[in-house]
């Protein structure tokens, strides 16, 4: 999140000065893109934490119901033990 936001103030700043608007365009496509498979993959990673498919993560990218979705994976508990998709992370804390 504050990825997008520092992402979304940049693009806006550069937006404000109209000989910038190429510029503004091809450094939000270059940001935006990589920042889009990192979030994806993370919430697939998610899912697999929950024991759901990984094409779950597919509904963050639907209007209005992906931001209900990003905070249902946020907040729901991952599941005890292994699952269908491996162990769950290990936690150590050196």
């Amino acid at each position: 999140g504050l990825i997008f936001t520092i992402n979304a103030a940049l693009f806006a700043l550069l937006l404000t000065r109209e000989s910038w608007a190429t510029l503004a365009a091809v450094l939000m496509l270059s940001l935006w893109l990589p920042m889009l498979v990192a979030q994806l993959v993370l919430a697939a990673k998610r899912c697999h934490d929950l024991g759901i498919s990984g094409a779950f993560c597919l509904i963050l990218v639907v209007p209005f119901f992906g931001i209900f979705w990003l905070i249902a994976l946020a907040f729901a508990a991952g599941t005890d033990g292994p699952n269908a998709y491996g162990l769950p992370p290990a936690f150590r804390a050196d």
